[in-house]
């Protein structure tokens, strides 16, 4: 998919849904990215707390816990409980950071390793930390496949026309 392509599935969410349901939406359709690339969704968490948990199907040993955030703007906040959230998972063996988008030209996702996001109350505008780099353009790719086929499904039923894809990829 075209950086343009893309950017323009980005804006028709937010034209359709609003901005916070298309946060939502780019959450469940990146973690629908990772299974599509062989983690297992553990947990998703919508309104509370880490937004998801995810573990490679093939190494349960690797897992990721993931905020994942949409902005309009050139960086997204990070608050001191987005940080003591992230020590609690990693606490469970998740490696934890940020997933981040901005919906802009170019768009794509970036992961940023917790320890990349002290001090508390830090604007986040950096790209992907190095060590995540391959799994950042492996769910990139994934992530625009989706779009390609679950786009549709998304802008026309929102979150709920993703549901069954979300309960599918945590078996």
């Amino acid at each position: 998919m075209d950086d343009a392509a893309r950017h323009q599935w980005l804006v028709r969410f937010g034209e359709r849904h609003g901005a916070g349901v298309r946060g939502k939406i780019l959450q469940r359709l990146l973690e629908l990215a990772f299974a599509r690339i062989g983690f297992r969704l553990v947990d998703e968490r919508i309104a509370e707390g880490i937004d998801f948990d995810i573990e490679y199907r093939a190494d349960p040993g690797e897992r990721y816990s993931f905020e994942a955030r949409t902005t309009e703007g050139d960086s997204v906040a990070v608050k001191t409980e987005d940080l003591n959230q992230m020590k609690g998972r990693a606490g469970e063996g998740y490696s934890t950071g940020f997933a981040a988008i901005r919906v802009s030209p170019g768009c794509r996702w970036i992961l940023v390793k917790r320890s990349w996001l002290l001090p508390p109350d830090l604007r986040v505008s950096v790209g992907t930390s190095p060590g995540w780099e391959d799994l950042a353009d492996r769910v990139n790719d994934s992530f625009d496949q989706l779009l390609e086929t679950l786009g549709p499904v998304a802008l026309r039923n929102g979150l709920k026309g993703l549901k069954m894809h979300v309960d599918n990829a945590m078996l």
